[in-house]
């Protein structure tokens, strides 16, 4: 069954729900040991207690200086550059990418390269680590795998499942931050009157003067354009909240198995059936779009719009 009302959402989805993944979708995860692919309950739930504490509002400020270092690193190699344009897809996965192996890994991947090479060595990455688990801490924040090679009150993770978290994290957050970016840098650059003119450049300038001094993600968050604009008295959908509108995200639905009969949207579903529907690293993008659009004045090239 396929639903299209947002009230359904969470009966299929949140947290507590009684419905469970259906093995025959996630299994055709190559990753099926990671997060993604954990059909039981119970195992999903303590990989989650696992995660989800690295990715709190506590520990993701803890790398605002690591996001700001690698935004700074991109914009001096285009301030030293001769090339008149630059790929904006590969330069913000660059970003995203070398964030989330050092969050990972503790090493960053380095791919702020001149051709911008996106090398996958997940592999390469858990074999080190598993041999030298000691490297994780030389780095000034926590890392995503000091916790999942030492897990608190459970089992160890094997080799395979250490490996297929490593391509989940880096794959999801890599192309999700990175995608959200080009699609809003994209349409901020078509309309000009909302990049230029009305709203985005001139709230930075004005709430960021010297644009030498790094701005972190906490002051971004108090823009009125990036976030809600207090003063219109409703919601205001923002540029980031648009970029992600705009932007490709789950492109099939993630099925669910009913395991005893239930109400979903207003419907009672019997047991066995199969139900589905179409459904971020928020310090990145911030951290990105701010400065990016306070240090370069860009045009699009060749988009042929």
């Amino acid at each position: 069954l396929h639903f299209n009302e947002r009230h359904a959402y969470h009966d299929i989805y949140t947290y507590g729900s009684a419905l469970v993944k259906d093995p025959g979708f996630y299994f055709g995860f190559m990753a099926h040991c990671g997060p993604q692919g954990l059909v039981s309950t119970e195992d999903a739930k303590n990989r989650r207690s696992l995660l989800g504490p690295m990715f709190s509002r506590r520990a993701v400020l803890e790398l605002d200086f690591t996001v700001q270092l690698k935004v700074w690193h991109l914009a001096q190699k285009w301030f030293t550059s001769s090339d008149s344009g630059i790929q904006m897809a590969m330069a913000y996965r660059s970003i995203t990418t070398d964030v989330i192996t050092e969050y990972c890994f503790a090493e960053s991947a380095n791919t702020l390269t001149p051709g911008f090479d996106h090398p996958m060595k997940t592999q390469y990455e858990i074999d080190g680590l598993l041999k030298n688990p000691d490297s994780l801490s030389g780095t000034n924040h926590e890392t995503i795998y000091h916790h999942l090679l030492n897990p608190k009150d459970q089992a160890p993770l094997s080799q395979k499942t250490l490996v297929d978290e490593a391509f989940t994290l880096v794959s999801a957050g890599s192309e999700a931050v990175g995608g959200v970016c080009t699609v809003g840098t994209f349409y901020a650059l078509k309309n000009r009157t909302i990049y230029t003119y009305r709203k985005l450049l001139e709230e930075l300038c004005k709430a960021w003067p010297d644009k030498d001094i790094l701005m972190s993600y906490v002051a971004l968050e108090k823009f009125p354009y990036l976030v809600r604009d207090k003063q219109l008295g409703h919601f205001f959908l923002t540029f980031i909240k648009e970029a992600l509108r705009f932007s490709i995200g789950v492109c099939h639905p993630l099925p669910r198995i009913v395991r005893a009969s239930t109400e979903i949207g207003g419907y009672r579903i019997p047991s066995g059936v199969r139900i589905q529907m179409l459904y971020l690293a928020w310090c990145e993008l911030y951290l990105i779009f701010g400065n990016i659009f306070r240090n370069f004045k860009m045009t699009l090239l060749d988009t042929g719009s």
